[in-house]
Formats: C-alpha cells, sequence, structure tokens
C-alpha cells in the first residue's frame, strides 16, 4: 500500500513538473528579466540599424547624382570647346583659301603691269598680318574654353573629395593630395599657353615656334598627369587593402 501511494505521488510531482516546463513563467519583481529585455529590445535595434542603412544609402544617392551632374557640366564644357575648334578650324581654312586666292591675284596684277611690287607686298604683308591676329583671336578664345573646362573639373574633384571626406577622411586627403597635384599640371599648361599666346602678339615668337614649343611643353605634362593618376590609383588601392586587414 505504502508502495502504492509512493508511486501515486511521485506521478503527480512528475506531471506537475512537466506542466510548469511547458508553460510560460511569471515575470515578478524578483525574476530575471533579461531574457526577455534582449526579445523586447532586438526589433527596435534592427528597424534602428536599417533606418540608418537607408539614410546612408540616400546620402550615396544623392553624392552620386552630384557627381553626374558636375561630370555632365565638365563634359559640356568640354563639348563647347570641341565645338570651337571645329569652327575656328572652318573660318581658318576659308582665310587661307582666300588668302591664296588675293595673293594669286596680286601676282598675276603685278605681271600684268597693273600694280606694282611694292604695292603687292604690303597688301600681301596685310592679309598676313590679318590672319595672324585672327589666329591669335582663335587662340584666345580656346584658351577661355578650356579655363571653363578647368574651372569645371576642379568643381568636379572639389566635390568628390568632399563627399569622400564624409565618410574616410585619411582617404579623402590622399585623394586631396594628388588631385592638387593634377590640378597644378593642368593650371600650369593654362598658364604656359597664355605665355606663348601674348609671346606670339608681341611677335617676340612667331606662330609656328609657339605651336612646336607647346606641342613638347604639353606632350610632357600629359606623361606627368598620367604617371599621378597612376600613383593616385595605386595609393587608394593600398589604403583600401590595409583597412581590410585591419578589420
Amino acid at each position: 500500500m505504502k508502495n502504492k501511494n509512493l508511486a501515486f505521488i511521485l506521478l503527480l510531482a512528475l506531471t506537475a513538473s512537466t506542466a510548469s516546463a511547458q508553460l510560460p513563467l511569471p515575470v515578478t519583481a524578483d525574476s530575471d528579466v533579461s531574457v526577455r529585455t534582449d526579445v523586447s529590445f532586438e526589433r527596435p535595434v534592427n528597424a534602428a540599424q536599417e533606418a540608418a542603412r537607408a539614410a546612408n544609402q540616400a546620402v550615396m544617392e544623392q553624392q552620386r547624382a552630384a557627381d553626374q551632374a558636375a561630370r555632365a557640366e565638365v563634359e559640356a564644357a568640354r563639348e563647347n570647346l570641341s565645338n570651337i575648334r571645329t569652327e575656328q578650324q572652318s573660318a581658318a581654312e576659308a582665310r587661307r583659301a582666300e588668302t591664296q586666292n588675293m595673293n594669286a591675284e596680286v601676282r598675276a596684277n603685278v605681271e600684268a603691269g597693273e600694280m606694282d611690287r611694292a604695292d603687292a607686298r604690303v597688301q600681301m604683308e596685310a592679309q598676313r598680318d590679318s590672319n595672324r591676329d585672327a589666329a591669335v583671336q582663335d587662340r584666345e578664345v580656346r584658351a577661355e574654353a578650356r579655363t571653363e573646362v578647368v574651372s569645371k573639373r576642379q568643381a568636379m574633384v572639389d566635390a568628390r573629395v568632399a563627399a569622400v571626406r564624409e565618410r574616410d577622411a585619411e582617404l579623402a586627403d590622399i585623394m586631396e593630395n594628388y588631385y592638387g597635384q593634377i590640378m597644378a599640371k593642368i593650371e600650369a599648361v593654362q598658364a604656359k599657353q597664355t605665355s606663348l599666346i601674348e609671346a606670339v602678339k608681341a611677335e617676340s615668337m612667331t606662330t609656328a615656334e609657339a605651336r612646336t614649343e607647346f606641342k613638347v611643353y604639353i606632350e610632357a605634362e600629359k606623361s606627368a598627369i598620367q604617371i599621378l593618376i597612376s600613383d593616385m590609383k595605386a595609393a587608394i588601392t593600398t589604403y583600401r587593402e590595409s583597412k581590410k586587414n585591419e578589420s
């Protein structure tokens, strides 16, 4: 009998413990609520992270759109320069044809005795001076257009560096250093071109001499700029790899 009672009591105890394990425990002032607290805050934390990611994505999209707009302005300025070159080339060809026709006519008049050689020489020199002045004016117009391209490119570079600086100041410093050197080279080319134009206007240098000197100069500067661009890309890659290794 005692064994039956003991078995019955054990069965009740086992049933009660199993049922209590299946039911949620009541939370009291003395209860350990750390697990419940973690669960209750999980959703708000995730929501905050998602909001931060969305905000960061929005900023990235704005910066990308601004960069594209700045790039479009640079391309528009370059296209304007290209159009100016095309128009000036057509005008220069027309002037050359006109000069050739005039020279042929003057020579014919001299041979026919309708014009003496001194007058012919004056007329031909006047035409050459006019052509030279037109060529100098064309170079000044092109120089202004190139200055506009440089200005737009500088604005694009400044905006790009500023956007990067918001995320990574050290990377922005690397970019700013190289971009500064590149833009200094471009500005030096502009200054060289201006000085050659002034030399031709002052007749201390012929157009052919100025063109040859500028061609040699700009080829050297182009090579230097390409080296700087390659160095900048390498420096950025090295920096990013070092950051990956740190993380």
